[in-house]
């Protein structure tokens, strides 16, 4: 079973819970590298994360554990429809304006997996929607 999921930097964007909380300045921002998505990050410093528009934001989702036979691990890709830019917690759609990310996103996430109360197969659903 293909699962249907939009990831849009999940883990990059909703996680980074040891953030400074404090808006960047723009100056500090436009100083620093700009990294696309997939490549190398500098090893020492920050920078800044680019997802091309049109480009795939490739991601893997593994169902297993101890319980099962098989475990089994799908590649899913999602296509962003603009660019995006992400600094710790702060995004921009330009590299001019930035947000913090929960300003600009509204992340929904539904997990069913087959059981009593859900009788079918099971779905994972990640949306990640512009906020305006």
């Amino acid at each position: 079973m293909k699962l249907k999921i939009i990831l849009l930097i999940t883990t990059v964007v909703l996680t980074n819970a040891c953030t400074s909380m404090s808006m960047p300045t723009a100056n500090t921002i436009a100083g620093l590298p700009t990294v696309k998505f997939g490549n190398a990050a500098p090893l020492n410093g920050e920078y800044v994360l680019y997802f091309p528009a049109g480009s795939p934001i490739d991601t893997q989702v593994t169902f297993g554990g101890n319980l099962f036979i098989k475990d089994d691990t799908k590649k899913l890709s999602v296509i962003p429809k603009q660019d995006i830019y992400v600094y710790k917690d702060w995004l921009s759609f330009d590299k001019k304006s930035w947000f913090n990310d929960k300003e600009k996103l509204k992340l929904n996430l539904k997990l069913a997996l087959p059981g009593y109360e859900h009788p079918q197969s099971g779905h994972l659903i990640l949306r990640l929607d512009k906020t305006e």
